[in-house]
């Protein structure tokens, strides 16, 4: 039992792990995640879904409401596992070039490179974006990988 918090434990130190996202030719377009441990995932659903609160506008915006609320958690748990990535360059549209000038806090061109420069504005602005929904999966399921990973190696190493 004592390994398994070692898990759960270890992500802020974490070195987190490289995926390839995309590839054509030979260009790839790698991102690099960490697992997201139980504890983390627990305090990001308490801070958006915990406590629930009645809209008296009736069931329809109550709904909503929720949605809204899972798709805020979502996003800031795939904030918290990605690390960086390499080769991530990709042509900003005036309004996004605009926001990364911003969060960057330096002139954004036509094409943005992204690699070593994840801070946690960047991070949101980017899984807000066009294909935000697409990188949150990819990094859901690459994080669920790597704590799956280690779950493994423990049960391993404890003879089960």
């Amino acid at each position: 039992m004592a390994l398994l918090k070692t898990i759960y434990a270890e992500s802020e130190t974490d070195p987190g792990q490289w995926f390839v996202w995309k590839q054509e030719g030979e260009e790839t377009i790698e991102f690099k995640v960490r697992h997201l441990p139980p504890a983390e995932r627990k305090r990001i659903n308490l801070k958006h879904l915990g406590k629930k609160r009645r809209l008296s506008l009736g069931n329809r915006v109550e709904q909503e409401y929720e949605v809204n609320a899972q798709a805020e958690a979502t996003r800031e748990m795939a904030a918290y596992c990605l690390m960086d990535s390499k080769g991530f360059t990709f042509p900003a549209g005036p309004m996004l070039a605009e926001r990364l000038t911003e969060a960057l806090g330096e002139k954004v061109g036509a094409s943005v490179t992204l690699d070593g420069h994840w801070s946690e504005d960047v991070k949101d602005l980017m899984l807000r974006s066009g294909f935000g929904a697409e990188l949150q999966a990819f990094i859901d399921e690459k994080a669920a990988e790597i704590l799956q990973q280690k779950k493994d190696e423990e049960g391993e190493a404890s003879g089960n």
